[in-house]
């Protein structure tokens, strides 16, 4: 299931337009900061892209993260919880 979208205009503009299907509001998932990464990846990589812009299609830009998002950081941990959920919000951090 997709959640994001990417389409380049004419100028060289990357849209990611981020709408999870059948809800309300945006969630961060492990699957959406997948293919949220993946996107930009391809972005990145596309020598006619000379901006991103990342947007909701939704009225509102995000309801927050799932908490199995967190639950996977700790479990990737290798012991130390705090350490995983470190680690995972700064992976995301380096994907925005």
């Amino acid at each position: 299931m997709k959640s994001f979208q990417l389409e380049r205009d004419s100028d060289g503009i990357a849209l990611i337009t981020w709408d999870c299907p059948g809800l309300r509001m945006n969630v961060m998932s492990w699957d959406c900061l997948q293919e949220m990464s993946e996107l930009f990846d391809r972005a990145f990589a596309d020598p006619e892209v000379k901006g991103i812009v990342l947007t909701s299609g939704k009225p509102h830009f995000a309801g927050g993260m799932d908490l199995d998002l967190l639950a996977r950081m700790k479990a990737h941990a290798d012991g130390d919880k705090a350490k995983g959920v470190f680690r995972g919000v700064m992976g995301f951090h380096r994907i925005l």
